[in-house]
C-alpha cells in the first residue's frame, strides 16, 4: 500500500510513550528530561526497524548503557556535549515491536534526553491507548557480546577490568620468577663449579737458575701458570746455595806466621 510506506518518526523526550523512573526529571520550559543519579532508567517501546536517541551528556561526559528488548547492545563512549548529539543508533532491526532501555552509568553528571527518532511504518504506529505496559529488565541481562559479559561480570563483583588484568599479569610474572629459580638451581646442581689448580693444591713448577737470578723464561711461565691473583712464590735462594756448596770438597786453610817458626806438615808437625 502506498500510504503505508516506512516513514521517520519523531518522539519527544516528553511524549506519553516514554517511561521514566523516579529519579528524571523534566527540564523548565523544554521537552527534554535529565537526570543526575546513576542506574535512572528511561524506556521507548515502539515498532519498526530503527531507532536512534539523542541527548545532551554534558562537559563532564555523562554515559550510560543502552538496551534493546533487554539485551544489552556495545556502544562506544559518548563524547562531551552541551548541544543535543546523536547517544544511540544501532541500525536496522527486524520490523515489530521492541522496546529501547537507557540506563544511566553516573552520579553527579547530568544526562539529558531530547528525542528519538525511529523508522516505523502508519499502520504499526503506537499511539494512545495501544502503548504498552513497561516491560522491566531488572532480571539478569543478556548481553550482544563477551566483551560486555566479563565488563558486567567484573562489576557484579566489584572488580575493574584493569584491576582483573592487571591481577592475571602479575600471577604469571611470578610464576615466571618461580620457573627461572627451578632451572636456575637444577643447572648449578649438575655442574659444579670449576676448581683451579692452586685450589686444588697443586704445586706449580718453578724455573730458576743456579745463579739465583730469574731469567726471562722463568717470567714467562711462572707468569702463565700462576693463578689470578696470587702472589709470587718466593725462592729459597740460601737453600739452593746451601745445598750446592754442600758437595765442594772442604780445603783445609793455610796458616802463615808472622813470627819466626816452621809451617807445620800434614801431621801437624813442625817442618825443619
Amino acid at each position: 500500500m502506498a500510504n503505508d510506506a516506512p516513514i521517520a518518526l519523531t518522539i519527544l523526550a516528553n511524549d506519553e510513550r516514554v517511561h521514566y523512573d523516579d529519579s528524571w526529571y523534566a527540564k523548565p520550559n523544554s521537552t527534554s528530561f535529565f537526570t543526575t543519579k546513576a542506574n535512572a532508567i528511561a524506556s521507548l517501546t515502539f515498532n519498526g526497524t530503527l531507532i536512534q536517541a539523542y541527548g545532551v551528556t554534558g562537559i563532564g561526559g555523562a554515559q550510560a548503557t543502552f538496551l534493546l528488548d533487554c539485551i544489552e547492545v556495545p556502544t562506544p563512549p559518548l563524547s562531551p556535549s552541551d548541544s543535543s548529539i546523536p547517544l544511540f543508533n544501532p541500525g536496522l532491526q527486524s520490523d515489530e515491536e521492541h522496546q529501547l532501555t537507557i540506563r544511566t552509568m553516573n552520579d553527579s553528571l547530568e544526562f539529558t534526553l531530547d528525542s528519538f527518532l525511529i523508522t516505523t511504518h502508519p499502520s504499526k504506529e503506537i499511539t494512545g491507548r495501544d502503548i504498552p505496559a513497561f516491560k522491566s529488565c531488572a532480571a539478569p541481562i543478556r548481553v550482544a557480546s563477551s566483551e560486555k559479559a566479563s565488563t558486567n561480570i567484573s562489576k557484579k563483583h566489584g572488580l575493574h577490568p584493569g584491576v582483573i588484568a592487571g591481577i592475571i599479569i602479575g600471577v604469571a610474572a611470578f610464576l615466571a620468577v618461580v620457573i627461572f629459580l627451578v632451572i636456575f638451581l637444577r643447572r648449578r646442581s649438575r655442574y659444579p663449579k670449576r676448581i683451579s689448580a692452586a685450589e686444588k693444591g697443586f704445586n706449580i713448577i718453578e724455573l730458576e737458575p743456579m745463579d739465583g737470578k730469574k731469567s726471562l723464561l722463568y717470567d714467562l711461565f711462572a707468569f702463565k701458570r700462576r693463578p689470578t691473583g696470587s702472589t709470587p712464590p718466593v725462592s729459597n735462594t740460601r737453600s739452593h746455595s746451601t745445598g750446592i756448596f754442600s758437595s765442594v770438597i772442604m780445603i783445609p786453610p793455610f796458616y802463615t806466621s808472622t813470627t819466626s817458626g816452621s809451617i807445620p806438615d800434614a801431621e801437624g808437625h813442625p817442618r825443619q
